[in-house]
């Protein structure tokens, strides 16, 4: 029997931050990344009970398939924040699993945004973190703290 604690990974631009997950111990976590909100929606809804965590970006593509050139070109329109649809999703379904916010959201009204969800009874937002100059060794005490380990020192 996998006794691994599932982390649920939204993120569509996982292949550019896998760095921070290096330091987590795969003999007691499994990641599942998903790359888009459409994925993370059908897997939330489908499967919440089998994640002990979910790793949450705010910006993030709907779920359409673009070419890497038009992806590049229309991004910023597409992205829309569908990490708010997620949490709305969650909310809805009633879930509890604890979620970290990673995101480089940088406008002060979506950041006041991610405070109040924040706030909420009906969520689990347990830490929002900056990608901006994040360090793998944060990422892990953040997700090691959800579970109350001890991060040991490499």
């Amino acid at each position: 029997m996998d006794t691994k604690k599932n982390i649920l990974w939204i993120e569509d631009e996982s292949y550019k931050l896998e760095h921070l997950l290096s330091g987590i111990d795969e003999n007691i976590f499994k990641v599942f990344p998903v790359k888009n909100t459409k994925d993370a929606i059908d897997e939330i809804t489908k499967n919440s009970q089998s994640y002990s965590l979910i790793l949450l970006d705010i910006i993030l593509p709907q779920g359409i398939i673009y070419s890497e050139e038009e992806y590049s070109k229309i991004k910023t329109l597409i992205n829309n924040y569908a990490g708010f649809k997620i949490l709305e999703t969650i909310i809805a379904h009633k879930i509890k699993i604890p979620i970290i916010i990673i995101t480089i959201v940088t406008e002060n009204h979506l950041r006041e945004k991610i405070k109040e969800y924040r706030k909420r009874p009906d969520l689990n937002i347990v830490e929002v973190l900056s990608k901006g100059m994040l360090k793998s060794t944060r990422v892990k005490e953040a997700i090691y703290k959800v579970f109350n380990m001890t991060v040991e020192n490499d």
